[in-house]
């Protein structure tokens, strides 16, 4: 993403998204960890006081910032979902494609959304039903391939729940380098992905 340009001052309409701007950035050098309002403050040129007219706190910025992350992936899996008609089969593919997509072009959204220290739903409870209104898409496409005869009956959330446990696994491990430590180069990486997706598919088809 292109760096924040450094302002002496900015109109009250404009700090918010300059800040996450700014904390995405801090995010993707340095991990959660890494963010904290002050230095967003400082690359922004504004007093360390102001990005507290915005967010309360630092969790409230990265809240902020995950629900950005959501808003820019359901539309995704929903239009993958579009594009496969009534075909239940090509529906489920293609969301999970689109998830892996999302989550390796934008890693530290990705973080955000579904890492370990994401905000917690409790405190966030929109962030909750994002996850939910997610998960709900890939079960709709598993149900319709399990009426139309292509996937197995069975436990449809379960089914889901394995398949999101599929490709955020290999989501993470991949942006957070673990398929390169291992030796594996991105195209490899890839490669490696879509066997195992080829794994899953083949254990939920119905048999003939």
């Amino acid at each position: 993403m292109p760096k924040v340009s450094k302002r002496s001052s900015y109109h009250h309409g404009n700090l918010r998204p300059a800040l996450k701007a700014a904390a995405l950035e801090l995010v993707e050098e340095a991990g959660i960890g890494g963010l904290n309002l002050r230095e967003a403050a400082k690359r922004l040129g504004v007093s360390p006081a102001a990005p507290y007219r915005h967010f309360p706190d630092k969790t409230a910025l990265l809240a902020a910032l995950a629900e950005d992350g959501f808003q820019m992936l359901l539309p995704q899996l929903e239009d993958a979902r579009g594009q496969a008609g009534e075909d239940g089969f090509a529906s489920f593919v293609g969301v999970g494609l689109a998830f892996v997509q999302f989550g390796t072009e934008h890693p530290a959204h990705f973080r955000l959304m579904y890492g370990a220290d994401s905000p917690s739903r409790a405190t966030y409870p929109e962030l909750a039903n994002y996850d939910l209104e997610g998960f709900r898409i890939l079960c709709d496409a598993i149900a319709r391939a399990q009426t139309q005869g292509t996937f197995r009956p069975g436990n449809t959330r379960q089914m889901a729940l394995v398949s999101f446990s599929l490709v955020y696994g290999a989501v993470s491990a991949f942006i957070d380098g673990q398929m390169s430590r291992l030796g594996f180069s991105r195209s490899e990486a890839e490669e490696a992905l879509a066997a195992g997706g080829a794994y899953l598919l083949n254990g939920f088809r119905a048999a003939d």
